[in-house]
């Protein structure tokens, strides 16, 4: 009874896209079909530097689409999820100007954006 279930249990996997390898011990494990990234999102990241010394800028708060993220010490910043439209990104710190870059992020991909903020 048990084999009759564990051969419907493969059918069934191998009908959804599923695929399955052997250990070489008669042992197999399950392996579920690819989940490609949705065409209808996109990512975002980039580097946030400073214009005169072109040293990487930390604490820069870099907003999209209603979300927000703070570069790292790399001034590095990343979003996931976006929809793939054109808006503005947004970076704002202490010290620097407001920089306003209108962009477009293409779906499916991630979008790289690098730019400079100025001093006050």
């Amino acid at each position: 009874m048990l084999r009759r279930f564990t051969f419907a249990v493969a059918i069934i996997a191998l009908y959804c896209g599923a695929t399955f390898t052997t250990n070489g011990c008669g042992g197999s494990s399950y392996h579920p079909p690819p989940r490609p990234m949705p065409s209808s999102v996109t990512e975002l990241l980039g580097k946030v530097t400073d214009a005169e010394s072109g040293k990487p800028v930390e604490g820069v708060k870099i907003s999209v689409q209603g979300q927000m993220a703070t570069t790292n010490a790399d001034g590095e910043y990343f979003f996931s999820g976006l929809d793939p439209r054109r808006c503005v990104l947004t970076a704002a710190r202490e010290g620097y100007l407001v920089h306003e870059l209108p962009v477009v992020l293409e779906p499916g991909v991630a979008n790289h954006f690098d730019f400079p903020l100025r001093r006050r």
